[in-house]
């Protein structure tokens, strides 16, 4: 039987006297997704990369955003390290999964539900940089028909593929009245050799013949880029492309998610500029120093109250408690005397 009445139900119904503080979305859903089965072997470092990744992206993301992390079956010690991030506020969610939905299943169940104007995301091996989510948005926002934005520099694909899956891209920066595309190499060889070691290429063999395509509007600048490590998109621009099957996630991948994507009126772009950088599975020397940034629990904390400040009310946790106690402490007045 039920006994009083449910306190959200109260609160709608007496709006004069009783209010439950509910946040609208914001414009930002930042989300990454989380597989470290076991601390030995090829993952041996990808905890200690991940809590750089989720740390960086604390220190640089916008204040008025929601972050998700989805685990896709991760061991017990990432677990329990995620459910720290969620139980202090430092994350908005924390999705579990019982077995691994692959990277593209999980994408279905971010994206697919996602409520905000952009939608952000990340592998967890991915290190922000200050000002990239500035340098993205300002992409997005400023090309027409601009749809997913990549916050770092690649060269163009060579086979039949890449050019199909950019063809959409091509045609609409094509037709930009007042815009120009021009092919060469526009970011420096240094970043280029950074993403060729990142991704365990050779630098020089990953340079030679290599271009890239940059298109101008209005005085600014973009590349036209695919990728999928990480990347800011109009929700509009991706909802809609995830089929609505079970099996889904099991028969296909990201390359099909570029598939359904390049059927849309939607252009694909990146920065000149690494504005974050891919850190794989193995922490070089020059970017060690960030483990004693970002990798301890109380960093997290810290860059979690800092990212927290443009959220309102019921994501005080102090404030939560005293609310919950407010409300036993009045149904037992209320109820449990009366029994």
């Amino acid at each position: 039987m039920r006994v009083g009445q449910n306190p959200q139900k109260f609160a709608r119904l007496n709006q004069g006297k009783a209010s439950l503080d509910m946040r609208e979305a914001p414009k930002l859903l930042i989300a990454t997704i989380v597989y470290i089965p076991r601390l030995s072997d090829y993952y041996e470092e990808v905890f200690d990369i991940m809590k750089i990744s989720i740390g960086s992206l604390l220190d640089t993301a916008p204040p008025n955003s929601e972050i998700m992390i989805f685990d896709n079956g991760s061991c017990p010690e990432v677990i329990a390290y995620l459910r720290d991030l969620l139980d202090n506020s430092v994350i908005d969610y924390l999705v579990q999964s019982s077995e691994n939905q692959r990277k593209v299943g999980a994408m279905k169940h971010i994206i697919s539900g996602a409520e905000s104007d952009y939608i952000y995301y990340f592998d967890s091996d991915i290190l922000h940089l200050p000002g990239w989510y500035e340098k993205t948005v300002d992409i997005l926002e400023h090309f027409p028909n601009a749809g997913i934005v990549n916050s770092f520099a690649t060269i163009l694909g060579k086979k039949e593929k890449f050019k199909r899956l950019m063809s959409m891209s091509f045609t609409l920066a094509e037709q930009l009245r007042g815009g120009k595309i021009e092919y060469g190499l526009f970011s420096s060889r240094d970043e280029l050799k950074a993403v060729a070691v990142s991704i365990d290429r050779d630098p020089d063999a990953y340079l030679q013949g290599a271009q890239q395509a940059r298109v101008t509007y209005k005085g600014k600048s973009a590349l036209l880029n695919l990728s999928h490590a990480q990347f800011l998109c109009k929700r509009e621009a991706v909802q809609d492309i995830f089929r609505n099957k079970k099996s889904w996630a099991k028969e296909l991948s990201e390359a099909d998610f570029d598939e359904a994507f390049a059927t849309k009126a939607y252009m694909r772009r990146a920065t000149e500029a690494n504005a974050v950088v891919h850190l794989g599975n193995s922490l070089e020397p020059k970017f060690k120093h960030y483990l004693a940034q970002y990798g301890s629990s109380d960093a997290a904390l810290s860059l979690g109250a800092k990212h927290r400040k443009g959220h309102i009310f019921f994501h005080n946790r102090i404030t939560r408690w005293l609310a919950l106690r407010l409300h036993i402490i009045t149904f037992n007045i209320l109820y449990k005397k009366r029994s």
